[in-house]
């Protein structure tokens, strides 16, 4: 089987140019009757491959949890919560992680990432600051474990029940919620399933921000086991898309506007007094996103640039 694989990929390696992004790549192997393959593969614009380390369990994720739950994980995860995922599903417990951190871009995560935590160490939980972890147990672990009382600090989710357990110092039962979401994100995750050659329609950005969708005051639903899973891939790359100009919108839009009126430059900015500027319903939420080191290395990083439109990036 190697040596057959060996001399099929020599072939494509021969025969195809260097992958370029916003291309199609084509891949033929029909004058080697012996090595049958023929396909074709869209390399998506580098300003939408933001999600390609991610798109192979977006799919699990956006059918397990409910638009509700998203909210609430991407929320938590700017916030900073100490966040401790537990399952004994191996990989929704990876996807899941894997997700959020996509989900949350242009921003980027600044604090320890450990997807399955061994037994020995299981003391990272109690280390200070904020955090992702993962452990690959179940529910009966945690509470033989006593683990609610050792790491009060953290927060910790169930994915295979959908249970969430922390104590009253972590301040999650308070935690305001990023909610104020894109009509066409709401619609998009209930509505998206038609078919394959209807969810193509929105797999641009440019597309996307130009369409107008009704909302409806629909219920959520698990859409487990209901869809193929070639329309779930689709559908999560819109969600991802929509998800990022949300935060273009709600968030990255605010902050360049008082920039610009206020003529400052990134490394002088004033979180607080940027806040004060945040309105409608994520306002309670951007007041407490202002203060996290997240928002802080955002600003750092494109401190240099001034000029450039943050979200481009």
């Amino acid at each position: 089987i190697s040596d057959h694989l060996r001399k099929s990929l020599q072939i494509i390696y021969e025969q195809c140019p260097i992958p370029e992004c916003g291309k199609k790549l084509e891949v033929s192997l029909s004058n080697y009757p012996q090595y049958p393959l023929a396909s074709s593969f869209l390399i998506p614009p580098a300003s939408e491959a933001f999600a390609v380390e991610s798109l192979w369990g977006s799919y699990i994720v956006f059918s397990h949890f409910s638009l509700k739950d998203i909210k609430w994980l991407i929320s938590a995860l700017l916030l900073e919560k100490k966040l401790v995922f537990i399952s004994k599903n191996s990989t929704l417990l990876s996807a899941t992680m894997s997700v959020l951190i996509t989900l949350i871009k242009p921003f980027l995560y600044t604090y320890p990432i450990i997807f399955s935590i061994p037994e020995v160490l299981l003391g990272l939980c109690d280390a200070p600051g904020a955090g992702l972890m993962g452990i690959s147990q179940g529910e009966d672990y945690f509470w033989n474990q006593d683990m609610l009382n050792l790491y009060p600090s953290c927060v910790f989710i169930f994915l295979d029940s959908l249970k969430v357990y922390a104590l009253e110092e972590t301040k999650v039962n308070k935690m305001p919620v990023f909610s104020d979401f894109d009509v066409r994100l709401k619609t998009a995750y209930h509505e998206i399933n038609n078919s394959t050659e209807e969810m193509k329609k929105y797999m641009t950005l440019e597309k996307i921000m130009k369409m107008k969708m009704r909302e409806d005051d629909l219920p959520e639903r698990n859409f487990r086991n209901e869809i193929s899973d070639s329309k779930k891939y689709f559908r999560s790359q819109v969600i991802f898309m929509l998800i990022r100009i949300t935060w273009t919108e709600k968030i990255i839009s605010l902050i360049e506007n008082e920039l610009r009126q206020k003529n400052k430059n990134y490394d002088k900015i004033s979180k607080e007094l940027v806040g004060q500027y945040f309105y409608g319903a994520n306002k309670d939420f951007l007041k407490d996103f202002v203060k996290t080191q997240i928002l802080s290395y955002f600003f750092q990083i494109h401190s240099s640039k001034p000029s450039e439109r943050i979200c481009d990036k």
